[in-house]
């Protein structure tokens, strides 16, 4: 996966150096030897993730980090901070300023790849489900997560090596839960909402790779973000152990002796991008739900609809079952409307829902089709039974009134009912069907259901009320 880079550095060489690396990878790089230059390149195209020097003249690193993570053209983009300095306190401040990964020069090429490729693939999932988001509602692309959350974070950690419960309780700021076995830890995941799981390999025989694998592949490895402790002695093969358990999906791996500071660093970072995840797929669960859904009544809408239909005559035909659509329009709804306003209006549209939805089973669907028109498909029910269901209903509501703003209204329905038939490809024609019923029931006095039925004179066969009830 190809991305554009851009490199900050007041050293020449430096930005040589690791822009020709990245490029011998097909990455699009720019260079930049001081923030001013490098603003003016963002400017032109914006830059898939930076990797900024810490010590620069007139702006340093931790500046220029701080300025865009606010900036709301910026803030998504992720920064590695690439310096000599090693103390905790600059890895604390980096920490502050939103830097998501940090790394000590001299820079290990290999390390560098495995890091930037990292931190792509994260900011390409939360792309493309923001992408989705935006599409699908008013949510606002401005919208940053914070640099570090202030809510405490639950995190589970499956290890031996009891010294680190010292060193993950630096702050308090988070629960620690600690496991010291492969069952218990898998139990625990499953049962409750971590939003982090850490793995220490070093107390373990585990093979890293199987381990993380069947993890990811794991129902709570799909949903809770896995951080990975190596051990230090071999540099080369923590490095290859580190590409190849990045491969696999774990969100990030690092040594166990890298510091508080900087450990502190890699947890919030995790966090931070999985409540923003969380906080996109919610707004994206919410923009479907609203939709497919009526806005005034709370039922599914005609988007849903003719989705739903669709997929109810194709379960019907594979399951050789029988499957009814009955279209309802409120009786003198506009009288309603003209005479008491549009406030108790809405108000009886409400009424009605309930009313109906407290007598249908949760296999059907019920849907504002338009206006004070309404459709139910009914699967797995013949045309005769809907009728009766529905017959049973009108009379609750010709017995019953409907009491809207202190005002005792009468409201009754008409409805036309058709069944899916052999011949039938698309709901187009069972429509059609309902639709011709429903008319010849507010041409027979309305209040009264009526079914369509092909071979009977006028294609529709009149029950009264009485006749079923």
């Amino acid at each position: 996966m190809s991305a554009r880079i851009l490199v900050i550095d007041d050293d020449p060489t430096n930005v040589i150096l690791i822009s020709s690396y990245l490029r011998s990878h097909y990455y699009i790089v720019d260079g930049a030897v001081n923030t001013k230059e490098a603003l003016e390149k963002m400017a032109d195209t914006k830059p898939h993730l930076i990797i900024l020097d810490a010590v620069m003249p007139n702006e340093n690193g931790f500046d220029f980090a701080s300025r865009i993570k606010i900036d709301p053209q910026y803030w998504d983009i992720p920064i590695i901070m690439v310096t000599a300095l090693e103390a905790q306190d600059y890895k604390r401040q980096a920490l502050v300023c939103g830097i998501d990964d940090f790394l000590i020069k001299p820079v290990d090429p290999k390390c560098l790849s495995v890091r930037v490729k990292s931190l792509l693939n994260q900011k390409m999932s939360i792309d493309i489900i923001r992408n989705i988001s935006l599409k699908e509602s008013n949510f606002s692309s401005q919208l940053a997560p914070s640099l570090y959350p202030s809510e405490r974070a639950s995190i589970a950690l499956l290890g031996k090596d009891y010294s680190l419960i010292d060193a993950f309780k630096f702050s308090g700021k988070h629960i620690f839960d600690f496991f010291d076995t492969k069952e218990s830890f898998y139990y625990n995941i499953s049962k409750n909402s971590y939003d982090l799981a850490i793995v220490d390999f070093s107390s373990f025989s585990y093979e890293p790779c199987q381990f993380c694998a069947h993890y990811m592949v794991s129902d709570h490895g799909r949903n809770i973000p896995l951080m990975v402790l190596c051990d230090e002695r071999n540099k080369k093969t923590e490095t290859v152990l580190l590409k190849q358990l990045l491969d696999i999906g774990v969100s990030d791996a690092f040594s166990k002796n890298i510091g508080p500071a900087e450990t502190e660093l890699r947890i919030a970072t995790q966090i931070r991008y999985k409540r923003y995840f969380e906080m996109l797929l919610c707004n994206f669960n919410e923009s479907a739900r609203m939709a497919s859904t009526d806005a005034l009544t709370g039922i599914y809408n005609r988007y849903y609809f003719v989705n739903s239909i669709n997929r109810s005559i194709e379960d019907a035909k594979q399951n050789n079952e029988n499957l009814s659509l009955a279209l309802f329009d409120i009786d003198h709804f506009k009288n309603i409307n003209d005479t008491y306003g549009h406030i108790v209006g809405d108000e009886v549209l409400k009424v009605f829902v309930e009313r109906i939805l407290d007598n249908l089973e949760v296999k059907n669907v019920f849907c504002r089709y338009g206006g004070e028109e309404f459709a139910l498909v009914m699967p797995n029910t013949s045309m005769r039974k809907g009728q009766t269901i529905i017959n049973n209903i009108l009379s609750q509501f010709k017995t019953n009134g409907v009491n809207c703003l202190e005002r005792d209204l009468k409201v009754t329905f008409s409805a036309g009912i058709s069944e899916l038939s052999e011949t039938d490809t698309s709901f187009y024609s069972l429509i059609e069907r309902a639709d011709k019923a429903l008319y010849k029931a507010k041409k027979s006095g309305r209040q009264c259901v009526r079914v369509y039925y092909s071979d009977e004179p006028d294609n529709v066969i009149p029950f009264p009320i009485r006749a079923i009830c």
